[in-house]
Formats: C-alpha cells, sequence, structure tokens
C-alpha cells in the first residue's frame, strides 16, 4: 500500500506531536496544546513562544559569539541533547536556526519535524533527516546512523557559529 503525500505529511506531524507530548525541559520549546480542527482537517501544534532569536541570526549580526557565551549556550544544547537521548529520541536537525536564545540568554532547541524515538540505545535511524551541511557523512554513505552519529552535528555547529563565523562551507 502506498501512502499519499497527505498521509505521510500527517503521519510525519503525528510523529513530532508524540515525541514532543514526552518531552519537559528547560532547554527544549515545549508543546504547550495541540488542535485538531475537524471542520478544516488541519492540526495546529501550539508552541511555547521564545523571545528572542535563533543562533544563526545572533552569530550573523555579531560575527561572532565570545567565548563566555558561547560556552554557556553550548552547555544548553548539550543539556536539551542529553534528556533527549535519555528519552531515546534524536533530534536529527541540530542547526542553528533551531537553536532559539531566549531573553533570559538560555538556548532552547525546536523545530522536532524530523525527530525519531529509538526503541533503545542499540536501535538505528530508518532514514538521515536534517540539513546536509550538518548531518553525518554516513548519511552520505546511505548508511544506518545512531545516537552517536549526532556529534557531528554538534562539531558542526560548534565550528561554524562559535569560531569567529570563518567557515563558509554553506
Amino acid at each position: 500500500m502506498r501512502m499519499t503525500q497527505s498521509e505521510t505529511a500527517m503521519t510525519n506531524v503525528l510523529r513530532e506531536v508524540s515525541i514532543m507530548k514526552m518531552l519537559d525541559h528547560p532547554n527544549i520549546v515545549n508543546l504547550v496544546e495541540v488542535i485538531d480542527d475537524q471542520r478544516s482537517d488541519y492540526l495546529y501544534m501550539v508552541l511555547e513562544y521564545v523571545e528572542g532569536n535563533h543562533i544563526r541570526n545572533l552569530s550573523e549580526i555579531q560575527g561572532h559569539i565570545d567565548e563566555t557565551a558561547a560556552r554557556r549556550y553550548f552547555k544548553d544544547i548539550i543539556a536539551g541533547l542529553i534528556y533527549l537521548h535519555s528519552h531515546n529520541i534524536v533530534h536529527g536537525d541540530i542547526k542553528p536556526e533551531n537553536l532559539l536564545l531566549t531573553k533570559g540568554g538560555s538556548v532552547k532547541i525546536g523545530d522536532f519535524s524530523v525527530s525519531q524515538a529509538f526503541e533503545d540505545d542499540n536501535d538505528e535511524l530508518w532514514r538521515c533527516p536534517g540539513t546536509p551541511a550538518f548531518t553525518p557523512p554516513e548519511c552520505c554513505l546511505s548508511m544506518y546512523i545512531s545516537l552517536i552519529h549526532m556529534v557531528f552535528s554538534l562539531q558542526v555547529l560548534l565550528l561554524r557559529n562559535f569560531t569567529m563565523n570563518s567557515l563558509k562551507f554553506f
């Protein structure tokens, strides 16, 4: 049986909703409510409002992020990812645009549209989601990837956004 594009999209949204319902962490954008509008056949996700900017805008405006702030931001990102991984969830698209900087100076991970849940630590992803520049090289080889491969995204993020913005590979 082949799924239509709208069925596939709905499956992806339902996966995102089910994952976000499990999450409650200060470094993750929270799902507040899900509204299923039967009349329009739309599903609305109401997310926590994060007033601020995302990391990419910040690094583009400033040209670089000072070391003290970079350490604090990176610590927040790691804390959020450790929480996700402790619940066997891979975000799948860690990149500057998905890291929101609050007015209070902390970072929240957002956009769980390609996230996936694992059964256990030994599971492998059945697809390689995310933005190519931040995706592990194993994806280029059409290999399955596991939780440990997500470290690659962090390395690219650290180099690209926290080192004077000197890498221009995308």
